[in-house]
C-alpha cells in the first residue's frame, strides 16, 4: 500500500497555479488528469473500463467548468502555457512509482480535488450547487479507486 498522503499536489502544481488569477483559477482546476487516466487504462488493463469512465468524469468536470467559469483569451493562453510544467511536475510526483500503486495515489488526489471545489464556495455563492456537483463527479472517480482496486 503507497502513503498517498505523502504526495500534496497543491503545493507541488503552487508555482503553476500561482501565475493564475483568482478568475481564472477554476478554469485551471478543471484541466487536471483526463490524459493520465487514459494512460493508465492502457497500462492497467484489468481496471481499463473503469478508468476511462474516471477520465469520462474528468472531461465532464472540464466541460462544466468552462461552461460555469467561460474564461476570455487572456486567462485561456496563460492557463494553456502553464500546463505543460504542471503536467511535468505532476508526472515527475508520479515517476517512482508503478501504474498500480500511481492510481492508489490519484484516489487521495481525487478527494482532494473533491475539497478544492469546496474550497471555491465561498469565493462563488452564487455557484454553489454547481461547485457541489463537481465535487460529487470528482468523488466517483474516487470512490471507484477505492472500490475497485486491491
Amino acid at each position: 500500500m503507497v502513503r498517498t498522503d505523502v504526495l500534496n499536489f497543491g503545493g507541488l502544481l503552487a508555482p503553476q497555479l500561482s501565475q493564475v488569477p483568482g478568475e481564472a483559477l477554476p478554469y485551471a482546476l478543471g484541466r487536471t488528469a483526463t490524459t493520465h487516466y487514459r494512460e493508465w487504462a492502457q497500462e492497467v488493463s484489468a481496471y481499463q473500463t473503469g478508468l476511462f469512465e474516471c477520465a469520462r468524469r474528468e472531461d465532464e468536470i472540464a466541460e462544466h467548468v468552462e461552461a460555469m467559469f467561460p474564461p476570455t483569451d487572456e486567462p485561456r493562453q496563460l492557463v494553456a502555457s502553464l500546463i505543460p510544467g504542471a503536467k511535468e511536475t505532476y508526472y515527475q510526483a508520479f515517476s517512482d512509482y508503478t501504474s498500480m500503486e500511481q492510481v492508489e495515489v490519484q484516489e487521495d488526489a481525487d478527494n482532494r480535488g473533491a475539497n478544492a471545489w469546496q474550497g471555491l464556495r465561498e469565493a462563488y455563492p452564487e455557484k454553489a450547487s454547481q461547485l457541489d456537483e463537481l465535487s460529487e463527479i470528482k468523488l466517483g472517480s474516487a470512490q471507484y479507486l477505492k472500490t475497485n482496486l486491491p
